[in-house]
């Protein structure tokens, strides 16, 4: 009988990495340090201004990056986290944003929600919930409360800087990938919207894809924000 060849070995799956943004140094290094003991989440550094942190960002390109929204900067004011949000997004689009804030403020949230965060989190919030959400973020998904997400959209919609229907041309998508955009709009993931539709996960998965590329999203909340814009969800646009 002939000796079993050796299999190749499998090349280990790249962990996530992970920056921190936030105004104390002790919070960012001990939050480092849980995420670093996860196998699959690798922390590479934190920033404490928002010029520290798109150096970082550009740096290391990381897959996700968590930002206290209440990060201060001199001269500039409060809720400068909406600042980093905004230019790590402009400058590394395919980072995944996750906000941290102590408290919860709608107005907040919409505007970051807006340029470009895929999820938010109370600082409040487990050990096991952030270290889920940030591989939530990783895939593409979001992490918003379902209750939260009707108002928070139409907050998006009403204090937008751009007109719902203007500033993009409308994206052309099929009635399946509209049905598919609807619940990811109700704040369903992709699990729930395909049993929801009858479909396979895998089925599911493809629609958010092509919805991605055809909203031009890097997650399910910014094709979300961008369908409002583009005046595709209706009950959310009129």
């Amino acid at each position: 009988m002939a000796a079993k060849q050796p299999q190749g070995k499998v090349r280990a799956k790249r962990p996530i990495s992970v920056v921190l943004v936030d105004e104390v140094p002790i919070f960012s290094e001990a939050l480092g340090t849980v995420i670093s003991q996860e196998d699959d989440l690798e922390y590479v550094g934190s920033a404490t201004t928002v010029d520290e942190a798109v150096e970082l960002v550009m740096k290391h390109s990381p897959d996700v990056a968590l930002i206290d929204v209440d990060l201060p900067s001199p001269g500039v004011g409060d809720f400068d986290g909406i600042d980093a949000t905004r230019q790590i997004k402009a400058a590394r689009p395919e980072t995944r944003v996750l906000v941290l804030t102590g408290q919860m403020d709608l107005d907040t949230m919409a505007t970051v929600a807006a340029d470009g965060a895929c999820g938010f989190l109370a600082k409040t919030s487990h050990l096991e919930d952030i270290c889920g959400a940030i591989r939530t973020a990783k895939d593409g998904g979001m992490f918003v409360e379902r209750e939260l997400m009707p108002v928070l959209l139409e907050r998006i919609r009403l204090s937008t800087r751009r007109p719902v229907g203007g500033g993009s041309a409308r994206a052309t998508i099929t009635t399946r990938e509209h049905e598919v955009l609807t619940l990811l709009g109700e704040g369903l993931d992709v699990a729930v919207i395909s049993k929801r539709l009858g479909i396979s996960l895998n089925t599911c998965r493809g629609h958010v894809k092509n919805l991605l590329v055809k909203l031009g999203a890097h997650s399910q909340l910014e094709a979300v924000v961008e369908a409002v814009h583009q005046g595709l969800l209706p009950h959310l646009s009129r």
